[in-house]
Formats: C-alpha cells, structure tokens, sequence
C-alpha cells in the first residue's frame, strides 16, 4: 500500500512541475478554443520571469483584400461601428483596412493611433435581395 501511495505522490510531484507558466498555459488553452471558434485573434504570451507574464491580444496573419460592401452598405455599417464607438467616445470611425478570414467573415480594422482596433463582419446574402450583416467588437490587439 505504501508504494502505491508513494508511487501516486510522484507521479503528482513530477506533473505539477512540468507544467510550466499557469499563465501561459490558460493562454494557450484560450487560443486553442478561440482558433476552434474561428476567432482572428491570439493571445501572445511573455514569460518575464519572477513569475511575471505579459499578454497582448494579436491578430493572426490573415491576407488583406477588399470588402465585399458595396459602398452604400458599407456607410450604412461605419454608421453603426460609428454609434459602438461614440459609446467609447471615440471619433467617428475611418476604415484603414480589411482582412479576409477563411470563412468569408471579414475584419475591418480602423485608423486608431494608439494600437489595432478592429471589427469582425459577417456578410450574407438576404433572402428578398440585398445584404445581411453582423458586426462583432471592437476587437484591440497589438501590432
């Protein structure tokens, strides 16, 4: 019985220290459900000793293309990006960019000074003709 016991105590001792950076570990789980989900974003992970971590959200390589609004849509979702980020009281929103996901959801990411901000946009073809979209975010992330 007793080295069954000091058998499990081991195996126990020896898991708990190889598993490394808590921190770092729940980041890599999050990152692994947020690449399930579809999600553009990550977490980076820096370990800076003492038991100190930095994280900072970052956007996965993702290739630059054109949104597939037309420009009267695409007014009409800046109008709305535009009242989220009055909420925030921030100015009106301008697009710098678009990133094109596999799925065919796009991120727009605006001009912002400070670091990334961005928006994922679902695009879908309305049964009676025209569009429907949905807007998630804002998303900040490092650049």
């Amino acid at each position: 019985m007793k080295s069954i016991l000091l058998t499990s105590v081991s195996v126990l001792i020896l898991g708990l220290s190889g598993c490394g950076n808590p921190i770092i570990n729940a980041g890599n789980k999050i990152n692994r459900e947020a690449e399930a989900k579809g999600s553009p974003f990550r977490w980076e992970m820096t370990d800076l000793g003492r038991g100190s971590t930095a994280m900072r959200r970052v956007m996965i390589d993702l290739p630059i293309g054109h949104t597939s609004a037309g420009d009267i849509l695409k007014k009409d979702i800046l109008t709305q990006i535009g009242k989220v980020e009055a909420s925030y009281q921030r100015g009106t929103p301008e697009l710098k960019e678009v990133r094109l996901l596999p799925d065919g959801r796009e991120v727009w990411i605006l001009k912002n000074q400070d670091s990334g901000l961005a928006y994922v946009l679902s695009l879908k073809p309305a049964v009676n003709g025209g569009t429907v979209y949905s807007v998630d975010g804002p998303f900040f992330f490092g650049q």
